[in-house]
């Protein structure tokens, strides 16, 4: 089962996620994970109206990642378009849709 390819991530734990916790800590503010189609990509949704994006897998603790603001609140749900040129996010507070065009490199 642990070699087996998944078609999609959305687990906020497993090896594949380790990297998400801080180092010296625990994850906390973590609402929801997406991992784009192609399998290189998770966006996580945080609180305080932040999104992360790691390359995936992120197994080691402290990764780096960019992080990208635009809801006034927490994030509840992250997933990306079916070609992966999109990324949509939900606010949980400020009932928002918003639309991150996701530009791989």
């Amino acid at each position: 089962l642990s070699r087996a390819a998944w078609y999609t991530w959305t687990c906020t734990f497993g090896w594949s996620v380790q990297g998400l916790a801080p180092k010296m800590a625990q994850v906390t503010g973590v609402n929801s994970v997406a991992r784009n189609h192609a399998g290189n990509a998770l966006a996580v949704a945080l609180d305080f109206g932040v999104i992360a994006l790691y390359r995936f897998p992120c197994p080691y603790v402290g990764t780096k990642h960019k992080r990208y603001a635009g809801h006034s609140a927490g994030v509840s749900k992250v997933c990306f378009s079916k070609d992966d040129k999109y990324m949509i996010s939900i606010g949980a507070l400020d009932r928002c849709v918003m639309q991150w065009e996701h530009i791989s490199d």
